[in-house]
């Protein structure tokens, strides 16, 4: 069992769409909505994308927001039900690389986002 599916995650995260190696995998997406979310311990407001088929959710950078402004126009109205691809990816944070999560167009064969296995106490450990 991966140690990192143990805990259920509100937010998807960059090592969502990287391998165990670190390599960068992308993964299908449809748009079910956007919120406005509440996040870090500074309770910052946030602009998050939702998706079918889990409850995790996507918070928007500008990075995101303008490749989806530029996917499917200005009115969020309409990306609802629109298909894209969450890509890894390398960006600069306080000078140095980290990995982050990019959108861009679907990518044809690429597997569907799913929820997240959750640990279930109930369960066994594996040793």
């Amino acid at each position: 069992m991966n140690a990192n599916t143990m805990m259920p995650k509100e937010y998807l995260s960059a090592n969502d769409v990287h391998d165990s190696k670190g390599k960068s995998i992308s993964l299908a997406a449809t748009i079910t909505g956007l919120r406005k979310v509440t996040v870090g311990t500074d309770n910052d407001e946030r602009w998050a994308l939702t998706f079918k088929g889990t409850d995790r959710k996507l918070t928007l950078n500008k990075t995101n927001l303008s490749v989806l402004i530029e996917l499917y126009g200005a009115e969020t109205d309409d990306w609802t039900d629109k298909s894209i691809s969450l890509y890894g990816a390398t960006t600069q944070y306080q000078g140095k690389n980290v990995k982050a999560i990019r959108v861009g167009e679907p990518v044809v064969g690429a597997p569907d986002l799913v929820a997240v296995e959750h640990f279930d106490p109930d369960d066994e450990i594996p040793v």
